[in-house]
């Protein structure tokens, strides 16, 4: 397993076609953005673009998945779920009885059609209610934390 070094993300910018499209000015440490060729997450660290080949710190190569069935269910090892869809899609969360990070995004910028709905595994909550999230925003994306009980948005 492969472990790499990477900043935390920030902010989602809108994703670009190819690596070359990358932004050179303008960028702010912590700005992701996915290339549409490789689906391939790249994070500023204020001086370059980074491929992330995992989440934000030290993690496996294997926590980025992209997703297109559904339903979906998280594993441990996920951190980033690129979602790449033509129909709605649900991703079943985890018990978030142990803190943990998760970014869902919008990979192909259909969620306003094809809604992504963030399915609780059971009586937690996320974001003090108990009820489904949906994401309908497209090329959106959310970052989830669960405090060992429920689930919290950033």
């Amino acid at each position: 397993m492969t472990f790499i070094q990477i900043p935390p993300v920030t902010s989602w910018r809108d994703p670009v076609s190819t690596l070359s499209a990358l932004p050179t000015g303008g960028n702010l440490t912590g700005d992701a953005i996915i290339t549409q060729d490789t689906q391939t997450i790249y994070i500023w660290n204020g001086s370059a673009w980074v491929a992330a080949s995992g989440g934000g710190g030290t993690v496996p190569s294997a926590s980025i998945k992209t997703v297109s069935s559904s339903p979906y269910t998280v594993v441990s090892t996920d951190i980033y779920l690129l979602v790449n869809t033509g129909s709605a899609i649900t991703i079943n969360l985890p018990n978030p009885n142990t803190y943990r990070r998760l970014i869902i995004k919008d990979s192909t910028g259909t969620a306003f059609t094809n809604n992504i709905t963030l399915h609780r595994n059971g009586s937690e909550n996320i974001e003090n209610l108990a009820a489904d999230k949906t994401l309908a925003a497209n090329y959106g994306s959310v970052t989830l934390w669960a405090d060992g009980t429920n689930w919290w948005m950033e």
